[in-house]
């Protein structure tokens, strides 16, 4: 169903590794990037609209992807501090599968996809 809760309090540890290529234009310290990725998930409970249907349990498969990065640095004094903005677009699966009892009942695949957006402080030594 449509904007059915189907999985409840998912939680992932998106474990990523990239390199990255910075350009020197000044001030300004843009960069791209891609790595591998994991998507560990350490939480998954059944949601709202499988209760009703017996549903007991539900797990989410951990999958290895590719993520794409961009963003840029903006060094603040000469000591290495400065503020950075990163935009990572992740492309990986997972199989989800709902369980009454012990009975696997469905098994669904997913396009995850997801975009992360981030700001912070940097130190760069």
């Amino acid at each position: 169903p449509v904007g059915a809760e189907l999985v409840s309090n998912a939680k992932l540890i998106p474990a990523t590794v990239t390199a990255k290529y910075h350009f020197d234009l000044g001030a300004v310290k843009p960069y791209v990037g891609a790595g591998p990725s994991y998507f560990l998930w350490v939480n998954d409970d059944p949601g709202a609209a499988t209760l009703p249907l017996g549903v007991t349990k539900n797990t989410l498969s951990n999958e290895f992807g590719i993520a794409l990065q961009a963003g840029f640095d903006v060094p603040l004094n000469d000591t290495g501090f400065g503020l950075t903005v990163d935009v990572k677009r992740y492309f990986i699966d997972t199989t989800a599968r709902w369980f009454v009892g012990n009975t696997l009942v469905i098994e669904t695949e997913h396009k995850l996809d997801p975009w992360v957006i981030s700001a912070g402080v940097a130190y760069r030594f």
